[in-house]
């Protein structure tokens, strides 16, 4: 239990199903109770009184923030007075609602201090050769300060504790508690917990996994899981969901000019572009055509990119995924089961039960996978080895050895004494807007392929492999060509 804090067990008074705990400063006053009724706990801070004695002004600055966190409203030490005895200790502070004083106060403020500077009366005139500007004339800028007098006033007693000697609780404005997560120090506050929380969750899922990081992870774009991993699986790659930052566009972008114009245009960069040079090049000119240089939004994603945009992630293995929605599909299947209405007890049975379910399932797939065989659509070798791959694998190496034909193999260059690279020029797939399924375009990209005679050891900078755990067609058509010299040399 917290120094200072007393708590009274009510049972059965709970009018809201919440455990309420009501926290007090000082140990003087026995108004403070926790409510029992369910595992949600809301904290209640009591209003500041005169008469409340503290430990220091940290202990009452830190107990006032508490109160006006609850209330809605951010707060500010205004005025403090140091003792004039050797140790200079405070021995006064005045906190004050964020709303205190006039609302030209700044502007009044930075108007003396040139006027000091210049010498001479006024709010205008040349300072150092320079002309400064008026603040008071400037209409753009808004300020919150309404001369409020809401204020708490605490000061050392005889007795060396600090006791609030003057509370005023009055405001002339409208505070509401939902209005708590305007003011940023509350929002910064709140990210840190959620950080600490991850960082928990994250250490007690590595212990279950016996403390074998992933190589790499997938989550959505929030910022609380950043500092987490990076701490708790610092080898780990982490890259954000890109379903769930392109569905943001219209939200982000919806209101800017030319909307419609560079939303398609934006989507083809980040999902065409081959490599982080040609994503930072048609980045760079995209911006500037559509004049978005001020977009915070973009901004935060551009710097970022490494998170999240393809052409930089493509060098791990994700298992084809770049998103998070297998993971939300089996969300989906547990909610068959299980709620968050479900009693405690009756969990661990739903949840077998939805195990089990899941077992059948992948049972009778493999049993379809070893039954049934998919007619093959090329003459290759390669994709004569179907029982390699579940069903859904082996059609994404079926339309990789389709798109053989596409490829062309232009030219051939040695790196070294074993290692040759060949040059394989393809056609270029997009998916349109609005399809689901890619289609062939006139475009024509080149890509490199290397080859290593020692070790037979083939690779593309696409990727394609190393992503995905299939042989891209590239790397099929440059085999075949090779297959084919060796086979005419061996019939010379």
């Amino acid at each position: 239990m917290e120094e200072g804090i007393e708590d009274i067990v009510v049972a059965g008074s709970c009018a809201d199903d919440m455990n309420v705990r009501y926290l007090s400063p000082v140990k003087t006053i026995h108004s403070t109770h926790t409510v029992v009724g369910s595992n949600e706990i809301v904290v209640v801070v009591e209003e500041p009184k005169e008469g409340m004695v503290f430990q220091s002004w940290q202990e009452v600055e830190a107990y006032y923030k508490d109160y006006v966190e609850q209330m809605g409203f951010g707060v500010s030490r205004a005025q403090g007075v140091n003792s004039k005895m050797g140790d200079k200790k405070k021995i006064k502070v005045m906190w004050k609602c964020e709303c205190w004083g006039k609302p030209d106060m700044r502007a009044r403020r930075e108007a003396k201090k040139r006027a000091k500077a210049m010498g001479l009366g006024g709010l205008g005139g040349l300072n150092n050769g320079v002309v400064c500007k008026d603040e008071l004339s400037g209409t753009k800028r808004t300020s919150k300060k309404c001369e409020c007098e809401a204020r708490v006033y605490a000061k050392v007693n005889e007795n060396g504790l600090w006791e609030l000697k003057s509370v005023q609780l009055e405001h002339n404005h409208e505070i509401n508690p939902a209005n708590s997560k305007l003011v940023k120090e509350y929002r910064m506050k709140q990210m840190t917990s959620a950080v600490k929380k991850r960082l928990f969750d994250f250490y007690e899922w590595l212990a279950f996994m016996k403390n074998r990081a992933p190589k790499a992870i997938l989550t959505d774009q929030a910022a609380s899981m950043l500092r987490p991993l990076a701490e708790v699986m610092p080898n780990t790659v982490h890259c954000w969901c890109i379903w769930h930052i392109m569905s943001k566009i219209p939200e982000k972008l919806g209101k800017c000019a030319r909307y419609q114009e560079f939303v398609n245009p934006l989507k083809e960069l980040v999902y065409e572009s081959f490599d982080p040079k040609e994503f930072q090049t048609r980045w760079a000119e995209f911006i500037a055509e559509y004049k978005l240089e001020d977009n915070e939004w973009l901004q935060i994603l551009h710097k970022e990119s490494r998170m999240w945009v393809p052409a930089f992630v493509k060098d791990f293995f994700w298992a084809g995924m770049k998103t998070t929605q297998r993971v939300e599909s089996i969300n989906r299947f547990f909610d068959g089961y299980v709620n968050r209405k479900e009693k405690l007890h009756e969990f661990p049975q739903k949840y077998c039960m939805a195990l089990d379910q899941c077992v059948r399932d992948e049972v009778s797939a493999d049993e379809r996978c070893s039954k049934y065989l998919r007619r093959l659509v090329s003459g290759f070798k390669v994709e004569n080895i179907p029982k390699l791959y579940t069903d859904n694998k082996f059609q994404e190496v079926q339309k990789e050895c389709t798109r053989m034909m596409y490829c062309n193999v232009r030219g051939e260059k040695v790196l070294s004494e074993n290692l040759i690279q060949y040059s394989v020029v393809y056609l270029v797939w997009i998916v349109p807007p609005g399809a689901s399924e890619d289609v062939i375009t006139n475009r024509r990209r080149t890509y490199n392929v290397t080859f290593c005679p020692m070790t037979q050891e083939v690779q593309c900078d696409c990727r394609k492999f190393e992503t995905s755990g299939i042989l891209a067609n590239t790397v099929l058509g440059f085999s075949m060509k090779i297959w084919l010299k060796i086979y005419q040399r061996s019939t010379l």
